[in-house]
């Protein structure tokens, strides 16, 4: 089975995608071959063969089964105008020889008017569609793509079992809000990593979650080329004292559900948070992230991505904080709502099985 991801970068939140995509296709006796922009690191990380498109005519791809198109939100042209024919055009490659292709717990949106059409024709031969959130079902069905309403692969992953210590987990990225001609952010930030409210702002915000809570804070990269020079960026204009944490794959969803709560931009430390029980803040600088939120009611809030995030961080962290309650109810709903993902790859075997 070939799997058509962003696989391969250093965003511990795609690799947990491909970790929770990975455990489904060999739970069922499959040997999956990743497309990924770094196959030794991809291969090292998850044993699995791999290769860049270039491998696409090459075994063990030629004796590839089906194609998977997922997971993640890779149907949006918000973050460069050829986000969309990257992943898509590797998916209809992968795909072109007659392999049937499905698209599996994928987030949708935004959409251009151009790119809606593009979505609308990569996707109507596809076997199946499974996406993580309500927001991206309604935009596919507003295209005529059918899709079952699933939840995000890495919510399949297990809870973690961690002893949850008095801080919070902070988790934030560089983000500009600018589009950038190079799909997936492949560029390096570069200069100031985000608008000239967002350091003083945050700072001034953390440290009065500090205040409130008398909870230590936490700074953990989910991108560590990235993620950790904001952290200190932010950390530098502090009055309380922090720590930082740079985890791998196998210590990401641990290191975040051992804290108290959570204040996030990364999406995924967010299901890590959902995994490990722990009320959070989303600050949504993406639909995902607030998608996600509403997915838990009473355990998450999302804040609006501008300059009022800041000063309405506090007060929304104090509100959910000791909220295990809803996020594990929330929790288990997700867990039951994933399952839509099996069925995905199940219909993609039966028309593997058929030709």
């Amino acid at each position: 089975m070939t799997v058509a991801a962003w696989a391969g970068s250093t965003n511990l939140g795609d690799e947990l995608l491909l970790a929770a995509l990975v455990a489904k296709l060999r739970r069922r006796g499959l040997r999956p071959h990743v497309l990924s922009v770094d196959p030794g690191a991809t291969s090292a990380a998850h044993d699995v063969s791999a290769s860049t498109t270039r491998g696409l005519v090459k075994p063990p791809m030629t004796r590839s089964a089906g194609v998977l198109l997922g997971g993640g939100g890779l149907l949006q042209d918000e973050t460069s105008p050829f986000n969309l024919p990257f992943h898509l055009g590797r998916a209809w490659l992968a795909a072109a020889p007659g392999r049937p292709f499905a698209g599996i717990g994928l987030g949708a949106g935004p959409l251009s008017p151009t790119a809606r059409r593009v979505v609308r024709r990569a996707l109507s031969p596809a076997v199946a569609v499974s996406v993580r959130d309500l927001a991206s079902q309604d935009l596919l069905r507003s295209l005529g793509v059918p899709s079952t309403l699933a939840a995000d692969l890495a919510v399949s992953l297990p809870a973690p079992q961690v002893r949850v210590e008095g801080r919070v987990a902070v988790a934030l990225r560089p983000w500009t809000g600018a589009r950038s001609m190079v799909p997936v952010e492949r560029r390096r930030t570069g200069g100031s990593p985000a608008p000239e409210w967002f350091v003083p702002g945050m700072a001034a915000a953390l440290d009065q979650v500090a205040d409130r809570t008398g909870l230590a804070l936490h700074f953990v990269a989910l991108q560590r080329d990235r993620d950790d020079a904001v952290h200190r960026a932010v950390a530098d204009r502090m009055r309380a004292t922090v720590t930082f944490a740079t985890p791998d794959l196998d210590t990401v969803v641990a290191e975040v559900a051992a804290c108290e709560a959570v204040i996030a931009m990364r999406y995924h430390a967010g299901i890590a948070a959902l995994l490990g029980g722990r009320p959070a803040v989303l600050i949504g600088y993406s639909s995902k992230v607030a998608s996600l939120a509403a997915d838990v009611p009473g355990g998450m809030k999302a804040l609006a991505w501008g300059p009022a995030a800041p000063g309405a961080l506090a007060d929304a962290l104090v509100s959910v904080v000791g909220a295990t309650g809803p996020v594990c109810d929330a929790r288990e709903r997700l867990r039951s709502r994933e399952l839509g993902n099996d069925v995905v790859i199940d219909r993609l075997l039966e028309a593997a099985s058929a030709r």
